[in-house]
């Protein structure tokens, strides 16, 4: 951890998000306004600057954390171990966190949460298909549930386009989207 003193505020979430907001995918930013979660975010500083946030939700007796951010120039400097620790030492429930193991700080967020012993509870697989019927599927799929899914989106206030109204140039990105 660096000398630097870093100071924990619990916050408003509009706040933490005005922060956080060029970094947040959709489902982050969704996650953290869904009505049926109590979420709690802290922001950290380091130094009197913002360097960090997190939020964690609150559902049906759980309370996981929901994303975790360092801004990049203060990454390195304890700022997320800070956050976690807060987070956790505060919680009314057992602090948990999912994520992928392809996201590209998951080594770093494994070495934290390892770190103040949080424990590996069952293994996430994630499976890709690359197949040759792949379109096939996911066009049988989408037919079957692609629309009330965009609606669902819709109602909660994201933009979607189905496949069968996206542009190509949006339906070539999506399609070699799954080699990366």
């Amino acid at each position: 951890m660096n000398n630097q003193m870093i100071r924990i505020e619990e916050a408003a979430a509009e706040s933490a998000l005005e922060l956080s907001r060029q970094y947040l995918s959709a489902y982050a930013k969704g996650q953290i306004e869904k009505e049926e979660h109590t979420v709690r975010t802290f922001i950290a500083y380091l130094d009197g600057k913002p360097a960090g946030f997190l939020a964690a939700a609150k559902s049906n007796g759980l309370e996981f954390i929901v994303y975790v951010l360092t801004l990049p120039e203060y990454r390195g400097t304890g700022v997320a171990q800070a956050l976690i620790r807060e987070a956790s030492g505060t919680a009314d429930y057992a602090l948990s966190a999912s994520f992928s193991d392809a996201h590209e700080y998951a080594p770093e967020l494994m070495h934290i949460l390892e770190k103040l012993d949080f424990k590996k509870q069952r293994t996430k697989y994630n499976f890709r298909c690359y197949g040759d019927d792949l379109w096939d599927r996911w066009d049988a799929y989408m037919e079957k549930s692609g629309r009330r899914m965009c609606d669902t989106l819709r109602r909660q206030g994201y933009s979607t386009v189905t496949l069968a109204d996206a542009s190509e140039e949006l339906l070539d990105q999506f399609r070699h989207s799954y080699e990366s």
